[in-house]
């Protein structure tokens, strides 16, 4: 379907259409929804490499500050609010975030999620090269790729990969 996309000339000439050469980004609703996620919540990341080169990377949330606000009676543990993370039609999420179709609940469906955990190893001699993962929601991607893209292509350490200023565009506000 996207190859087929992709070499139609009517939707290629759609998409041009939509392009304004007066500004460097459209509004929101040229995109098809609108995302802003504002504060930090409950998402977290480790990374484990023990002395034999076995490597974890594993990112957990229960989503908002303090998931569902409901906790264990006998083990004390807050239960996350993960259903807040599926779209609903005609309703914005905790974040604010514009519904999404193929994010609409549905049977044995798993909500979307920017949850990335990242193992970097290298190929011919199977090592690990680094372990990362991040919070911050829709930003957790576009941090990833970028640490990726400083780490793999340029040789960054782990730690100037992820010092390295970043960019981030989530189509508001309407310039990055």
């Amino acid at each position: 379907l996207i190859m087929t996309k992709l070499t139609n000339e009517t939707y290629i000439q759609e998409v041009a259409d939509k392009i304004k050469a007066s500004t460097k980004t459209q509004e929101p609703g040229e995109y098809g929804r609108q995302n802003d996620q504002p504060g930090k919540h409950g998402t977290s990341h480790v990374s484990v490499v023990d002395a034999d080169g076995n490597t974890v990377s594993i990112t957990s949330t229960i989503n908002n500050r303090f998931g569902s606000r409901r906790r264990s009676e006998s083990l004390g543990i807050i239960w996350n609010d993960e259903m807040d993370d599926f779209s609903i039609p005609g309703a914005k999420n905790f974040y604010g975030f514009e519904p999404a179709k193929a994010n609409f609940m549905a049977p044995g469906k798993r909500p979307m999620s920017s949850m990335s955990p990242v193992i970097i190893y290298d190929k011919s001699s199977g090592d690990v090269k680094a372990s990362v993962g991040a919070s911050g929601g829709s930003k957790i991607i576009s941090a990833l790729a970028q640490f990726m893209l400083f780490n793999v292509n340029f040789n960054a350490t782990v730690k100037e990969a992820i010092d390295f200023p970043r960019i981030h565009n989530q189509f508001t506000p309407i310039n990055t």
